[in-house]
């Protein structure tokens, strides 16, 4: 069943967020290249992306808010779906597609405060819901994986019912093959490969930090954090460049801390040394020299971003003032091969920073608040779907 976006549709224009005041298409690049936020793109002209035939989608899960799908082009980024029957949703999730012949079909799950874990497709043009679970609602993390290798994506669900669920992609759908039961306060989860073996494991913040090895039909209890603390997010990064998953932690009240991973054993090399609230985490190589680097959401603070410098986090950068930021991102939004960084703010609107040669500067403020997460994807287009054509999306059935 397609679902419309609701009357009233909001575009947000990107040429109001440029100084000086120089929109996509104003100015050829000539010698000088272009203004900040904009690319010289292949016509010769300053766009605001390179114009690869690609779509841009945003999806946004918010507090007591409708859950949104958004699409950034060159033009603008336009609301493309507003899902008004997905309230609360506390968590959102990308899937690449598991069939080889629709590369523009996609996998969103949502995970909800209250309500029903869903997972919807994206097919083109269509968007359908393909799963609902009651039994697993107040899911508080979500995350995608081919936990048994079968060429196919499995779920991983961090649920405020003191569980943490597996469910693989069967014949007849989702269906969960494991769970453990007891677990506090599990909040996020992510899937990385602790041991080597080429399979993933699961590593969940749940009062401490813990990591479940991944055994093919069920998980071993391999890990947990020494210091105790009420975790809210977890990350598998390799910061020091030797080919294995390291384990990255944030806290609800505590220092983000870095625990190394060697042969298969995690050992704390590193903490940030500050007590904060760092509900979400996420690396990516902003500066371009091959190391990946570590953004901090900051709730109730500022937001940070540490510099990789041989496998040492150096503190590099700040937002200016304290806002209650929820989710962070790095993602290539204007499409000209390096990583930008996107804010899900609570309290003001989101924001993205765009990389300026390994510069954060000011480019997008998104008229969205409440954000619990957000979650950037960009995938080839079928010959059946024109590049950034949010009319198309919105066709009718």
């Amino acid at each position: 069943m397609l679902e419309r976006a609701s009357i009233g549709l909001l575009a947000t224009s990107l040429v109001a967020c440029f100084e000086p005041n120089l929109g996509d298409g104003d100015v050829r690049c000539g010698e000088a290249g272009c203004p900040p936020g904009l690319t010289c793109a292949a016509d010769g002209v300053c766009r605001a992306s390179t114009g690869d035939t690609e779509n841009t989608v945003l999806a946004v899960a918010r507090s007591g808010a409708s859950l949104q799908l958004w699409a950034a082009c060159g033009e603008g980024i336009l609301l493309a779906w507003d899902l008004d029957h997905v309230l609360d949703a506390s968590s959102v999730a990308w899937g690449d597609s598991d069939r080889d012949d629709a590369p523009s079909h996609r996998r969103l799950a949502i995970g909800s405060g209250d309500e029903e874990l869903r997972v919807k497709t994206i097919d083109g043009h269509e968007l359908r819901e393909d799963f609902s679970s009651w039994q697993l609602r107040q899911a508080r993390a979500v995350a995608w994986a081919d936990y048994d290798r079968d060429d196919d994506l499995d779920l991983g669900i961090s649920s405020g019912m003191q569980s943490v669920h597996v469910l693989a992609q069967r014949r007849d759908g989702l269906e969960t093959e494991w769970q453990a039961n007891n677990m506090g306060q599990p909040y996020g989860l992510a899937w990385g490969d602790l041991d080597g073996d080429g399979d993933p494991d699961l590593a969940v913040a749940a009062g401490n930090a813990r990591v479940y090895r991944n055994q093919g039909d069920w998980f071993e209890d391999a890990w947990t954090s020494p210091a105790r603390e009420e975790r809210r997010s977890v990350l598998w990064a390799d910061l020091d460049g030797d080919g294995d998953a390291d384990l990255i932690t944030g806290a609800l009240a505590g220092p983000v801390r870095v625990h190394t991973n060697s042969g298969g054993v995690l050992t704390e090399t590193w903490s940030s040394g500050d007590v904060s609230h760092a509900p979400a985490l996420d690396a990516g190589d902003l500066d371009g020299d091959g190391d990946l680097d570590l953004a901090v959401a900051g709730r109730d603070q500022p937001s940070r971003v540490y510099r990789n410098d041989g496998g040492t986090l150096v503190p590099l950068w700040t937002t200016g003032a304290s806002e209650t930021t929820a989710s962070i991102e790095w993602f290539d939004v204007d499409g000209d091969g390096d990583l930008d960084l996107t804010l899900g703010n609570v309290e003001q609107p989101s924001r993205v920073l765009r990389n300026d040669g390994g510069a954060l500067v000011d480019w997008l403020t998104l008229d969205v608040m409440g954000v619990n997460q957000l979650a950037w994807l960009r995938w080839s287009l079928d010959d059946h779907t024109p590049a950034c054509d949010v009319a198309t999306w919105r066709l009718n059935p």
